[in-house]
C-alpha cells in the first residue's frame, strides 16, 4: 500500500494518513515539510524510509507554526501572572464566617464588577 501524495501541504496530507491506524507518513527528502508518502506502518517499511535520511510520522505531524503556540502560551503567562488571578475570589470565599459568608460574597463580587465597569 504505498501512496505518494504529490503537491499539496504536506501537513494535511499526513494527517489523513495518520487516521488510520495501518498508516505512516514518510517525509519528503527534501524537507519535512513538503509532500511526502503515506505508507504501510511496519517494520520494513520504517527502516527504508529512515535509511533514506526521510522522518517517519506514527503520532504527529511536522508543523512550521508549531513554535507559534509556546509563544502565545509564553505571552499568556507573562501578561496573566503580574495579576492576583482568582486568589481573590477564593480568599473571599474563604475568609468571612459561615454565618456572613454569603453577604460578604456579594459584596465583594458586587464591587469588583462596578469597578470593571468604571
Amino acid at each position: 500500500m504505498v501512496q505518494t501524495l504529490p503537491r499539496k501541504s504536506s501537513t494535511h496530507l499526513c494527517t489523513k494518513c495518520l487516521e488510520y491506524s495501518s498508516c505512516a507518513f514518510c517525509s519528503n527528502k527534501d524537507s519535512k515539510y513538503k509532500a511526502g508518502a503515506c505508507l504501510a506502518l511496519n517494520d520494513d517499511i520504517r527502516k527504508s524510509c529512515r535509511s533514506e535520511q526521510r522522518v517517519w510520522y506514527t503520532k504527529g505531524c511536522p508543523s512550521k507554526v508549531g513554535f507559534a503556540a509556546i509563544i502565545f502560551l509564553g505571552l499568556y503567562i507573562l501578561f496573566f501572572s503580574p495579576g492576583m488571578g482568582t486568589v481573590p475570589w477564593v480568599i473571599n470565599s474563604e475568609i468571612y464566617p459561615l454565618k456572613y459568608r454569603g453577604i460578604g460574597d456579594t459584596l465583594q463580587r458586587s464591587s469588583q464588577k462596578l469597578e470593571k465597569f468604571m
